[in-house]
């Protein structure tokens, strides 16, 4: 697992700072285990809440194809931060969201592949000017 964070200028809403945190993990387990799900989030967010996340919805996959996520911006300017993953069937869809934690989940199709599983995330957090978020960031995985 790993993540990026990003910080945002924002001349046009000085009271406050973006921030925009892209997690990702992947796992891949042996027969005759095979994957069920994996999930990553963000939590405990203190100087911040989530304004904005991705994915925002469901996002259905095959085998071997390609999908991105993206997150877009539109403080001070418009611009877009993406993430691009290759899964094996299943959904990648958002499992918990609050104002403080945002958890995105892949569940494989029927029963399972020994595929690798991938799962990405991102949030943007505004926080009060001059102040940085702190955060935990985690994933886990399950098999059938």
């Amino acid at each position: 697992m790993s993540y990026r964070m990003y910080s945002v200028d924002n001349e046009n809403d000085p009271d406050y700072d973006y921030f925009v945190i892209w997690v990702q993990s992947t796992d891949k387990l042996n027969a005759p285990l095979p994957l069920k799900w994996i999930k990553t989030g963000i939590k405990d967010i203190n100087n911040g809440e989530i304004v904005d996340w991705s994915p925002s919805g469901t996002v259905y996959t095959e085998s071997g194809e390609t999908k991105t996520l993206t997150l877009g911006l539109s403080v001070p300017l418009v611009a877009s931060i993406s993430q691009t993953f290759t899964d094996p069937d299943g959904k990648l869809y958002p499992n918990v969201f609050t104002t403080t934690q945002f958890e995105s989940k892949w569940s494989a199709s029927g029963t399972g592949t020994l595929d690798a599983g991938f799962n990405a995330a991102g949030i943007q957090i505004k926080s009060p000017a001059g102040k940085c978020p702190s955060f935990t960031w985690y994933a886990s995985a399950n098999e059938y």
